[in-house]
C-alpha cells in the first residue's frame, strides 16, 4: 500500500509571512495540531503545531499577533513522497520522532498522513506500534520484533 492510498489530500497550510494568531484561529476553526509551512510555489519549507505555540508564545507571554510562523515554525521537517510505501512513511515517522508527514510530489505539499491514517488501515499496527514507540521514547529502547 502506497501513502497516496490513504493520505489526505486537504491540507491546509500557512506561509511564514503569517501571524501566530492566524495559524492557531486555522487549528482551531479545522480542529487540527499542525499546520505545515509552505513558500509562494506551495514547497514545504517547515511546520508549526499547537505544541510550538503553546510553549514558544503563550508560555512566553507573547503576544501571538505581533509573531510571525516564521519566527517559532520548526525548519527541518520530514517529508514522504506519495509514492512512497507505507512501511517507508513509518519509519521515517519514528526516526523524526513525529506522528505526522506532510506528503509530497516533486517537493511540492499534495496531502498529509498521520500515525492515526496508518493505524486504521488495520495492516500495519506492528510498523505503526514501534513508529509510537520510538516517537515516545528519549532513548533507542525499542527493538523490532
Amino acid at each position: 500500500m502506497k501513502v497516496k492510498d490513504i493520505c489526505s489530500c486537504e491540507t491546509l497550510t500557512v506561509s511564514a509571512q503569517d501571524t501566530i494568531k492566524e495559524a492557531a484561529c486555522k487549528m482551531a476553526k479545522h480542529n487540527i495540531g499542525a499546520l505545515p509551512v509552505v513558500d509562494y510555489s506551495q514547497r514545504v519549507i517547515g511546520m508549526i503545531t499547537d505544541r510550538d505555540i503553546t510553549i514558544r508564545i503563550t508560555a512566553e507571554g507573547k503576544d501571538a499577533s505581533r509573531y510571525s510562523v516564521g519566527d517559532i515554525m520548526t525548519h527541518d521537517i520530514s517529508c514522504v513522497c506519495m509514492d512512497a510505501d507505507i512501511e517507508s512513511a513509518t519509519k521515517i515517522m519514528g526516526k523524526a520522532k513525529v506522528r505526522r508527514l506532510p506528503v509530497v510530489d516533486d517537493g511540492r505539499i499534495v496531502g498529509f498522513i498521520s500515525l492515526g491514517d496508518i493505524t486504521r488501515t488495520g495492516k500495519f499496527d506492528m510498523e505503526a506500534g514501534h513508529a509510537l514507540c520510538e516517537i515516545s521514547s528519549n532513548h533507542n529502547c525499542c527493538k523490532k520484533h
